[in-house]
């Protein structure tokens, strides 16, 4: 089985476009889609979503792609058949589609543990309320700084005899580590802008934080990718819509913004957020209508060339002042489906008469949500005018 062919991508696709490309194969297979189907093609969908998510698995983590690469050079290119070595594959796979999380104010690590992760069973991963009050104990004293034993959402053990006194404890505040022969800390999650699995190192902020030998490297890689969500959540709602919008604004009354590197990839990170954001909130409406309403592959190619094109001088512009539009577009799309917001800035549906085809999609999608939007606004007015 070839990962790459899998998800749909390049065997030199950025991580972006991995996760992506992954969201619309999860879309696409996921048994839910198939409420009404019979048994072979119940069974058909859940291979499928197997193989998505071993694909991902394997892609988006840096240890694992480098041996799978060095596999498929090996037979010349092909693929091997033969995956990294790692723990089975976990029944996680094939659980039902979670609810999108929203990027409210009050984002709620619990709450996106229990959409994600509920129901799911790990071997040293441990999810509140299930976690062995032994554990509890042993990580409460040791690990846990400031913080009570119930304030504890996630455990992760370290030890080789389970006592649960050196590992790695989630709460909504932050995370608590300790690894034996050091002390306990603490990081807020204020304070952290990236949470990285490499093999079973955890790092936050590019600094390794423990080395959980005893876990499971897909047990790690699955609640840290939950944990990424929610920091990307976190972020979204910190940097509320009026904020970005003054951001972009800003980029865009700078006369060249596009040379400024940190700008730059400041941009690119809130585009990027913004289409995660509205690729959640799509998904309920896909899953009813039994088709993709975003080219998630496509958007995922052009946030691949994207991210080279603002690290040439040459091409910087341009990209720059698409992706200042793709942000703009999702912002106004969320605001019309999660918020039931009349669109704030409607010029944005209006664009110039060349640009990605990704983007002219997106306006086009997004142009229909605001649309449906208005007439159900109207509708609505009608309907409380003549029942007076």
């Amino acid at each position: 089985m070839n990962h790459y062919e899998v998800l749909g991508v390049r065997p030199t696709a950025s991580p972006q476009e991995i996760e992506l490309a992954y969201r619309a194969r999860r879309t696409q297979y996921h048994p839910d889609k198939y409420p009404q189907a019979d048994e072979a093609t119940v069974r058909w969908a859940t291979e499928q979503m197997q193989q998505v998510n071993e694909a991902f698995e394997t892609l988006s983590d840096a240890d694992a792609r480098a041996q799978y690469d060095a596999g498929r050079q090996a037979e010349g290119g092909r693929a091997t058949g033969a995956r990294p070595q790692r723990p089975p594959k976990r029944e996680a796979a094939a659980a039902p589609a979670p609810a999108p999380a929203s990027a409210s104010a009050s984002v709620s690590l619990a709450a996106l543990l229990k959409q994600r992760l509920g129901g799911v069973s790990f071997t040293r991963v441990y999810l509140a309320p299930y976690i062995p009050p032994k554990k509890l104990t042993g990580a409460g004293s040791s690990i846990v700084l400031g913080e009570g034993d119930d304030k504890v959402l996630v455990l992760i053990d370290a030890t080789v005899f389970g006592g649960a006194k050196e590992g790695i404890v989630l709460t909504e505040e932050g995370i608590h580590f300790k690894e034996l022969g050091s002390s306990a800390q603490r990081r807020f999650w204020e304070d952290i802008r990236e949470v990285e699995v490499r093999g079973t190192k955890v790092l936050v902020n590019g600094s390794v934080i423990a080395d959980c030998t005893m876990c499971e490297k897909c047990e790690l890689l699955q609640l840290f990718g939950v944990v990424r969500e929610f920091l990307l959540a976190r972020h979204a709602a910190t940097s509320s819509p009026d904020q970005t919008a003054e951001m972009m604004r800003r980029a865009q009354q700078s006369d060249t913004p596009w040379t400024n590197p940190v700008v730059c990839q400041e941009i690119f990170n809130i585009a990027r957020q913004r289409v995660l954001q509205l690729s959640d909130l799509m998904e309920p409406f896909e899953a009813e209508y039994g088709e993709e309403i975003l080219n998630r592959e496509e958007l995922a190619e052009f946030f691949a060339t994207a991210g080279a094109a603002i690290q040439d001088p040459s091409k910087a512009q341009r990209a720059f002042q698409f992706l200042v539009d793709t942000g703009s577009l999702c912002e106004l799309a969320i605001e019309c489906v999660e918020e039931d917001q009349p669109p704030s800035d409607r010029d944005a549906l209006n664009g110039p008469l060349q640009e990605p085809q990704a983007v002219r999609h997106l306006r086009q999608i997004v142009r229909g949500i605001v649309e449906g939007r208005d007439q159900n606004h109207r509708s609505a007015q009608a309907r409380q005018f003549f029942n007076r």
